[in-house]
């Protein structure tokens, strides 16, 4: 599993969501390696890291990949960070925390986590298109990648006057590939896989900041304050004029609340 390392003092993982990899929290990285170690994940299928052969490709999945690189970096009770998809991957982890064998954490940090099924299949274009383009073995995948992101994002902000060329031509970097575009594929279609069961979420009792943009038009602000309730000792945070990405479209209000809540 690929990661970017920087920073000194306690460990903390940071796990993107779907399409996205560690490039997506590079807004968040500067303020909070001041006083922690970050180890941000590409997840596998993503960015750098590939997926085994018959990866499943669910959040259950990733969870383990991801358990297993913090036993396999020695981290001693880490704090989690995780968006959307890797929201439902940090909340799996968090739930499994206190089982033999599993590692511990510190505290967990969820923007917008994939908790319940989302309402729709993913952010972006229509699944069976997509499946579409990658059997063709003329795909212009330089194309389909920055259509998609631009796509993408438009959807996630409530501002999309705030999307700069730059995140796009990083995103795409990310989906620039058949491995990468079915993962991103196989992720949502099978977001509805939640990780941790609605009755099971009351297990997780470490100190949990919730993270959620008033105007996120994927997962509704509602799941947050549901997931906040259903939690054992968390907290919410909601972020106005904000949609699903808060640590992209409001960098500064979410560094401010991470760095309070670290």
């Amino acid at each position: 599993m690929h990661f970017e390392k920087q920073g000194s003092g306690p460990p903390v993982v940071l796990i993107h969501g779907i399409g996205a990899y560690s490039f997506s929290w590079r807004e968040m990285t500067t303020a909070l390696r001041e006083d922690h170690t970050l180890y941000a994940l590409d997840l596998l299928g993503f960015g750098q890291s590939p997926a085994p052969p018959n990866f499943p490709y669910t959040m259950a999945a990733q969870a383990e990949a991801v358990s297993a690189f913090i036993k396999a970096q020695s981290l001693i009770n880490p704090v989690l960070i995780g968006h959307s998809m890797g929201g439902g991957v940090a909340l799996r982890i968090a739930e499994q925390a206190e089982r033999k064998g599993q590692p511990k954490l510190e505290r967990l940090v969820l923007i917008a986590p994939v908790a319940y099924p989302p309402p729709k299949a993913s952010l972006g274009p229509d699944l069976n298109s997509l499946m579409g383009f990658l059997g063709s073995p003329d795909l212009d995948l330089s194309m389909i990648s920055v259509q998609l992101v631009t796509q993408i994002l438009d959807e996630a902000y409530a501002d999309s006057s705030l999307i700069s060329a730059k995140q796009v031509d990083g995103y795409a970097k990310g989906l620039s590939s058949r491995a990468q575009l079915k993962a991103f594929l196989e992720h949502s279609r099978r977001l509805s896989e939640i990780a941790v069961s609605a009755t099971d979420l009351g297990n997780i009792t470490i100190p949990t900041l919730v993270i959620w943009g008033e105007q996120d038009s994927f997962l509704p602000p509602s799941d947050g304050r549901r997931l906040k309730d259903a939690l054992g000792n968390a907290s919410l945070e909601m972020i106005d004029n904000c949609g699903h990405i808060p640590h992209e479209e409001r960098p500064a209000e979410t560094r401010a609340l991470l760095k309070n809540f670290l």
